[in-house]
C-alpha cells in the first residue's frame, strides 16, 4: 500500500488538498505546485472543488489563465489565503455570502485584478497583508479602460467586519471608485498605497467606523465626491504622517455627514486638499499644515499655484482650516 501523501506546502494550507495525490513526483499536490505546466490538470481539480462547494484554495498557485471567477457565487466559507494569482484575476460580479471570506496574504501578481461589482457579505472579509502588484493601469472609474491594475469598481463590502490590514497596493493605479463600505468596522490600518494614483472617488463609507490608522499614501490619492457617514479616522504617528511629503490628496466635494466624528490626528496636510468641502467641525489634532504658521515650509501662494497646475477650480476661494 502506498504511503499516505502529504503536500510540501505550508501546513496551514494543507486543508485545501487533503484528498489530493502528489503531482508528478514534485512533492506538491497540483494546487500548490508552483509550475505553469500543470494548467490542464489544475483546471480539472479546481472545477471539481467548485462543483462540490469546496472553496478552500488556501496557498493555491493559480497559473495564468486559471483565475476567472466572474459571476461565481461563493455561498460558504471561502479561503484564498496565501494564494498566488500569476495572471489576471477575475472576480467581477462574484458574490461572497459565506460566513468568512479570506484573501489574507494573497498575492495578485498579474497585470490585472478585477473585483468590479463584487459583493462581500457574511461575518468577516479579510484582505489582511494581501499584495496587489499589478503592472498595467487600473481604474475604478466607470469608463472603458482596457488595461488596469487593481479594480474594485462598485464593489460592495457588506460583511460585519472588513479589513485591509497591512495590505499593499502598488503598480500604476489602484482605485475603489464607487465602492460601498457598509461594514460595522472597516480597517485600513498599516495599509500601504504606493501606486502612482489611488482613488476612492465617489466611494460611500456607510459603516459605523473607518480607520486609516497609520496607513501610508506615498503618491496621489483622491476622495473626490466621497461620502462619509460614520466615524472616520486618519491617525498617524511620530514616524508615519499617513500622507508622505510627496503625496497629494484630494477631498474636493466630499460629503462629511458627521464632522464631529471625522478626525485627522498626527498627519501632514495641505489646505488645498479640501476645496469645496466643509471641514469646519472636523477634528484636526497635531496636524502639520503645509504653508501655514507653525507648519511645514511653503506659502499659500505656492499652494494656489499648485492647485492651478492641477486644474482645481476656484483655488482662490479655498476654505482654510482653523
Amino acid at each position: 500500500m502506498d504511503e499516505e501523501f502529504t503536500c510540501d506546502v505550508n501546513r496551514a494550507y494543507r486543508t485545501a488538498c487533503a484528498d489530493l495525490s502528489e503531482y508528478e513526483g514534485t512533492g506538491y499536490c497540483v494546487l500548490h505546485f508552483p509550475g505553469e505546466e500543470k494548467r490542464e490538470h489544475f483546471e480539472q481539480v479546481k472545477n471539481s472543488k467548485l462543483d462540490q462547494r469546496d472553496y478552500d484554495f488556501g496557498g493555491t498557485v493559480f497559473p495564468e489563465g486559471t483565475s476567472d471567477f466572474r459571476g461565481r457565487e461563493f455561498d460558504a466559507n471561502t479561503n484564498f489565503g496565501g494564494a498566488n494569482f500569476m495572471g489576471a484575476a477575475e472576480f467581477k460580479h462574484a458574490q461572497f455570502s459565506g460566513g468568512r471570506t479570506s484573501f489574507r496574504g494573497a498575492r495578485f501578481s498579474g497585470e490585472q485584478t478585477f473585483f468590479d461589482d463584487a459583493e462581500f457579505n457574511g461575518e468577516w472579509t479579510s484582505f489582511h497583508n494581501a499584495q496587489f502588484v499589478g503592472g498595467g493601469w487600473a481604474s475604478f472609474r466607470r469608463v472603458p479602460f482596457n488595461t488596469r491594475d487593481t479594480s474594485f469598481l462598485g464593489t460592495q463590502f457588506g460583511s460585519e467586519r472588513t479589513d485591509f490590514l497591512e495590505a499593499q497596493f502598488s503598480g500604476a493605479d489602484t482605485s475603489f471608485v464607487g465602492a460601498q463600505f457598509s461594514s460595522s468596522r472597516t480597517l485600513f490600518k498599516d495599509a500601504e498605497f504606493s501606486s502612482a494614483w489611488t482613488s476612492f472617488r465617489r466611494a460611500q463609507f456607510n459603516n459605523a467606523e473607518v480607520y486609516f490608522q497609520e496607513a501610508t499614501f506615498t503618491e496621489e490619492v483622491d476622495f473626490i465626491e466621497a461620502t462619509f457617514k460614520g466615524k472616520v479616522s486618519f491617525l498617524g504617528s511620530k514616524g508615519n504622517s499617513v500622507f508622505d511629503y510627496g503625496a497629494w490628496a484630494r477631498f474636493n466635494h466630499s460629503r462629511i455627514e458627521n464632522p464631529e466624528q471625522f478626525a485627522f490626528n498626527t498627519v501632514l496636510l495641505h489646505p488645498g486638499w479640501f476645496c469645496n468641502t466643509d471641514v469646519r467641525k472636523v477634528a484636526f489634532t497635531n496636524v502639520k499644515w503645509y504653508g501655514m504658521p507653525g507648519g511645514l515650509k511653503g506659502t499659500l501662494d505656492k499652494e494656489i499655484h499648485t492647485l492651478q497646475a492641477r486644474d482645481v477650480e476656484s483655488p482662490h476661494t479655498l476654505r482654510l482650516c482653523p
